[in-house]
């Protein structure tokens, strides 16, 4: 129930469901296999309850899951995160923190490895430095 859940997982929940229509209308759009698959494993990723542990976003195409407490990530060596991009032969998961993880996987669906990756992301701290903007358009974090 929504009314149980903390403002975080409120947070990211509604993230969810915004990446949920972005994704559906480009599948809708580009007509593509790989899209609608994308929307697929969205759908099962936040059936599985990964929507009250992490924050989810897109830079274009790409699915971004991630434990920065506020929209927009800092592309830093700290930034927890896990993105996944989609073509025709499959998806790549690029795994961000600890080490630098990527892997390529024929199919664009659930399995074992991703999941593992997914469970060590909620395992790490939420990130809660906010982005802000300054007057020349560069993004600062505010400490």
């Amino acid at each position: 129930m929504t009314d149980e859940l903390t403002p975080v997982e409120q947070d990211f929940r509604a993230s969810w469901e915004k990446m949920l229509v972005w994704f559906q209308h480009l599948a809708d759009s580009w007509h593509t296999d790989s899209l609608k698959d994308l929307v697929l494993l969205i759908s099962e990723l936040k059936n599985l309850g990964y929507d009250t542990k992490l924050r989810v976003g897109q830079s274009m195409d790409t699915f971004v899951l991630s434990r920065s407490r506020h929209h927009r990530l800092e592309f830093t060596k700290n930034a927890y995160q896990v993105r996944i991009s989609t073509s025709n032969n499959g998806m790549t998961v690029v795994a961000k923190f600890n080490d630098r993880m990527e892997s390529s996987f024929e199919t664009i669906a659930l399995n074992d490895e991703l999941l593992a990756l997914l469970d060590q992301l909620v395992d790490l701290p939420i990130e809660e430095r906010q982005l802000r903007e300054d007057s020349n358009r560069k993004l600062k974090t505010d400490d």
